[in-house]
């Protein structure tokens, strides 16, 4: 990580409790970024007080894409965006090409401020908010949708590129305890348009039902 990011006075720590930076990053383990201005592109638009959490565009290991983004659908699923996408796919409207707003991000590289960090996860019942467990998309989220609540935005940025060195992630993942808490959010994800297919999460037209 250090050899491939060109971010100033970078610390690795395990737990969040130990970070003192301005800046906060959830960032799993097997991913590589692919360019050294990943995290200076991802920390620039924290410099917007309006937003509140970042994320990249994730590339599984054959290259293809695996996330740009996270979209909440009616059934209580969380699905990628773009997943499955080549990576020099331009999406709909040039939606990959782009920074762009999204009700959430993906967990596994998700930048915040160490601020919001202290307020939401470790003053939380559970003390911190782990990442790295199973359920880490619904976690990533929670955050995201508690950042929404207090105004603030996620956006993703896709010139900010990290690839997987392991195996794929799901697309798409149930998490029907947020969905009971924030049914609207669930029921018409205002970052996506509800005529646009569900199931691809691709922002290509969806089909009428008969």
């Amino acid at each position: 990580i250090r050899a491939k990011t060109d971010f100033p006075d970078l610390e690795i720590v395990s737990d969040p409790k130990e970070a003192t930076g301005k800046y906060f990053l959830f960032l799993d383990a097997d991913l590589e970024p692919l360019e050294k201005s990943w995290l200076t592109a991802m920390a620039e638009q924290l410099s917007n007080p309006r937003v509140g959490a970042v994320g990249p565009r994730i590339l599984s290991l054959d290259t293809t894409i695996e996330s740009a983004g996270l979209i909440l659908s009616p059934d209580g699923t969380v699905n990628s965006a773009f997943a499955g996408c080549t990576r020099d796919f331009r999406g709909a409207n040039r939606q990959l090409q782009g920074v762009r707003n999204y009700s959430a991000v993906s967990g596994s590289c998700l930048l915040t401020r160490k601020e919001l960090v202290d307020r939401f996860l470790l003053d939380s019942v559970s003390g911190s908010l782990n990442f790295v467990r199973d359920d880490r998309v619904c976690m990533a989220v929670e955050f995201c949708l508690a950042l929404r609540e207090q105004g603030l935005r996620t956006v993703s940025v896709p010139y900010a590129e990290l690839r997987r060195a392991s195996t794929k992630q799901a697309a798409s993942v149930a998490c029907p305890d947020l969905q009971k808490r924030w049914p609207e959010m669930f029921r018409r994800d205002p970052c996506y348009n509800p005529n646009l297919a569900s199931g691809r999460a691709d922002f290509s037209l969806g089909t009428l039902a008969n």
